[in-house]
């Protein structure tokens, strides 16, 4: 999401965001099980951290719809067409 650290409530937040907009969803390796160091491209091994299993189910539940037909065949629609 960032090369931040954020909040739960805010990376929540923001993840919800970006899989609900249109576009490839892009999630860096660890994002998804809570890891907080970033590694270098190049550098192979990473130090051994815990795996946040809340954060884990939040992702699945997130993730698991984007699958839907909705979410690739579906139409976009501006706001203000909404609003009348």
């Amino acid at each position: 999401m960032s090369n931040y650290p954020l909040s739960a409530p805010k990376e929540q937040a923001a993840a919800v965001v970006v899989a609900t907009v249109p576009g490839a969803k892009l999630v860096y390796d660890g994002q998804i099980e809570g890891r907080k160091v970033k590694l270098p491209v190049f550098l192979a091994r990473r130090p051994p951290e815990p795996r946040d299993d809340a954060l884990v189910a939040f992702y699945r539940s997130l993730l698991s719809p984007i699958h839907a037909d909705l979410f690739h065949d579906g139409e976009s629609v501006r706001a203000s067409r909404l609003a009348r």
